[in-house]
């Protein structure tokens, strides 16, 4: 089921679509115990890479992981867990695991599903570090299918013998949640609440016991980051040690969709196959050995192809001019036409042999290109390790792209790679190489200040309010924007802490949306994009909150707001920005 690489939320998601949709006996794997798994020398080897390319893979909270995926799996319909014990945490996990199991299968193997008697809402204050987080496992592949296949509140509840039981799943590996629970179709009568994990009775006010009434009207449950609550709904009294005692309180936010994936449209499998179908001959063309032809129908000698006899540079040609006669003796390999490295709308496009230095070094490439991004990347031929001194530059006209390598990342012998991150022509004219103290570039000064929100900003979406451009109809509270495609800006102040955005959305008639953060020029337009914190995203449910954290920056930035579908309507009921807690 599962895999090392994907042994999150969706795990528990696949399982339960399955056990819905057939009656074969389920064999399931915890994510953490499939295939390779985690064992010693796979995590070492691990350790090695994410130190070699600089790049973290987010795998420390194995344990919680493990531990919850094994409950969520059971709830979700799986006949058998199959898993195994690789590391000392896995086995703890998987004893805890196993004990909490103890109290509930007979629930979940010979009881009903029952989801439909439960709405939870999520009622979190602030936004979640994870919008934060960068590891290449956790920060991506596990956050891409929690986001994706709504898995920010998973629920699974079963009757028994006129009991229930309720399952809450917080699969945020850095945020506590919060959660309104109220159930819909029970009997009339008293209720006892024993949550099974913590082995503790759940008291009304210190009362022992909840009505019907108070359950449809329902409470507030606070579950730990990758770690649920499992509650029991009992007639009778069972066993509890200590107790939690909550309140009973209504709330105006809407129950979420765990399954408006399933209605969506965000998940194409035809196309998804397609691009499976593609992607070896995609792999081939961006790291495959190409061989380059010159053209012997030009009529003039102005194409070069450098290819074999490329000098090997030494400190004592620095600092170095290139001259794009023969760029071959600055140690570059590229296609040269006009006296200009061209990338001819390819991806990578050339390469630059380095010597080993012991000073950094500051570049200054002179380039051409129209709406391009250019993406350098260093790569060591003795320790093998990557750096990506620049990357996605907007080359927009005739500009001067400037990098420094640190003289750490120079002990060895390198070589730089030049990639057209967007695959859109980008030329160089010239280069130079030399010698400085500084570590890093100069940032250029901002010529234009724009207005920008105050922090702690509440929108008034009623009036206008510096900073804030939505396009639309205001009423009521509500702005409902039914044309284009760039629909909102949002300016963003300098801040020294990172910020904590929420907003409250709807959209219907197939409208889709996007959330992008963009760097801005010093013309205040945007420019780089920074994070994408939803693209193409389906508001499956009337009133959806969407929560994400945004880095702190000395620099002004944009949030820019997409209806990415060009059809139908979006409607924002509210947004808030504040300092992340």
């Amino acid at each position: 089921m599962a895999d090392t690489l994907m042994g999150g939320v969706y795990d528990a998601i696949t399982v339960d679509a399955m056990s819905r949709s057939s009656n074969i006996p389920i064999i399931a794997i915890p994510g953490s115990s499939y295939c390779v798994g985690y064992t010693a020398g796979v995590m070492n080897g691990r350790r090695m890479t994410a130190e070699m390319t600089g790049s973290t893979y987010g795998y420390e909270q194995r344990y919680e992981n493990h531990r919850l995926s094994m409950l969520h799996i059971a709830a979700s319909g799986a006949a058998v867990l199959r898993y195994g014990i690789n590391e000392a945490c896995i086995g703890k996990a998987t004893v805890e695991a196993l004990k909490i199991l103890k109290q509930v299968e007979d629930f979940y193997l010979d009881g009903k599903r029952a989801d439909e008697n439960a709405a939870v809402a999520d009622v979190t204050s602030g936004a979640s570090r994870w919008s934060l987080d960068k590891s290449r496992i956790r920060g991506g592949i596990w956050k891409y299918f929690y986001d994706n296949w709504n898995g920010k509140v998973q629920t699974r509840m079963h009757a028994l013998n006129g009991d229930y039981a309720l399952g809450l799943y917080n699969w945020d590996p850095w945020q506590n949640k919060k959660w309104h629970v109220r159930l819909k179709d029970i009997p009339e009568g008293n209720w006892y609440l024993t949550e099974v994990t913590t082995g503790k009775r759940i008291t009304m006010n210190g009362r022992k016991t909840w009505t019907t009434a108070e359950l449809k009207k329902g409470f507030v449950m606070e579950i730990p980051k990758i770690d649920c609550r499992i509650i029991k709904f009992t007639r009778k009294a069972i066993p509890a040690s200590g107790e939690i005692t909550l309140k009973c309180e209504a709330t105006t936010a809407a129950p979420y969709n765990q399954y408006a994936w399933r209605t969506g449209g965000q998940h194409d499998f035809k196309q998804i196959m397609i691009r499976q179908q593609k992607r070896p001959l995609h792999l081939l063309k961006l790291h495959g050995k190409t061989i380059v032809k010159e053209n012997t129908n030009m009529k003039t000698s102005t194409v070069a192809v450098i290819a074999a006899a490329v000098t090997t540079l030494t400190a004592a040609d620095f600092p170095l001019t290139v001259d794009f006669k023969d760029v071959a003796k600055a140690g570059i390999s590229a296609k040269v036409e006009n006296n200009a490295i061209v990338s001819k709308g390819g991806y990578y496009f050339g390469s630059m042999q380095l010597p080993a230095l012991d000073k950094n070094v500051l570049f200054t490439i002179k380039a051409n290109g129209k709406g391009a991004k250019l993406g350098i990347q260093q790569f060591g031929l003795d320790n093998k390790r990557i750096s990506i001194p620049a990357w996605t530059v907007p080359v927009d006209g005739a500009v001067d792209v400037k990098f420094i390598i640190p003289a750490s990342k120079l002990k060895v012998p390198s070589k730089l790679f030049f990639y057209s991150v967007g695959k859109k022509e980008i030329s160089f004219t010239a280069m130079k190489a030399e010698f400085t103290d500084k570590t890093k570039v100069d940032a250029p000064k901002v010529a234009r200040k724009l207005p920008a929100i105050p922090i702690p900003f509440k929108a008034d979406l009623n009036k206008k309010q510096t900073g804030v451009n939505i396009s639309g109809k205001a009423a009521n509270g509500k702005i409902t924007i039914n044309k284009g495609y760039n629909i909102g800006t949002i300016t963003l102040p300098i801040t020294k802490e990172a910020l904590s955005c929420s907003f409250t959305m709807t959209a219907n008639d197939g409208a889709t949306l996007g959330l992008v953060l963009y760097d801005i020029d010093n013309h205040g337009r945007p420019t780089k994009a920074l994070a994408r914190y939803a693209w193409g995203k389906r508001l499956g449910q009337a009133g959806e909150k969407i929560d994400f954290a945004i880095p702190a920056s000395p620099k002004q930035r944009l949030l820019l707001l997409y209806n990415t579908a060009k059809k139908g309507n979006i409607i924002v009921e509210s947004f808030e920005i504040g300092k992340l807690q």
